[in-house]
């Protein structure tokens, strides 16, 4: 896993004008919608706004655990919050309180970029095995493309 999120970080700061790194200790409150970790994240920060609160928008990855069976690594492109003290939440329930949180901000400046072409802002998950990357490009049938770099277009099929 730490493998995994090493080669991440060292694969995808190329294509990041921001720093890629993995972000601790960050609280999972379990109290949103499951497998909606986009909306989860601005449906927090807009509701803190009407407060008066600064909540932000994180773009990156949750580093799954090493999987034995199948030996590699489910890398999935997440979104969460972070407030103005620096104190990174995820409210999207479901998820395994082993993932490593990475933050990969040049996912989201490239959301803003690229906002009318886009059909979605959660981009493609990934596969690390044996020591690359695979690109998920067919949910249903869970169908992997090995790309010898990560490219920001990659993982949002443009």
């Amino acid at each position: 896993m730490n493998t995994a999120k090493n080669d991440l970080i060292s694969a995808r700061q190329p294509f990041s004008k921001f720093p890629v790194r993995e972000i601790l200790n960050v609280s999972q409150l379990s109290n949103g919608i499951s497998n909606g970790c986009y909306e989860n994240a601005h449906a927090t920060k807009d509701a803190a706004a009407t407060t008066g609160k600064k909540i932000f928008i994180v773009s990156g990855w949750l580093v799954e655990p090493y999987d034995p069976v199948s030996n590699s690594t489910a890398i999935i492109q997440h979104w969460w919050n972070v407030d103005a003290n620096g104190n990174h939440f995820d409210i999207t329930p479901n998820l395994n309180p082993d993932s490593i949180y990475v933050q990969d901000t040049g996912l989201y400046k490239f959301c803003i970029d690229n906002d009318p072409v886009l059909i979605t802002h959660v981009g493609n998950s990934l596969l690390y095995i044996n020591g690359g990357f695979e690109v998920l490009v067919d949910t249903n049938l869970m169908k992997f493309k090995p790309v010898d770099e990560l490219k920001t277009e990659y993982i949002y099929n443009l």
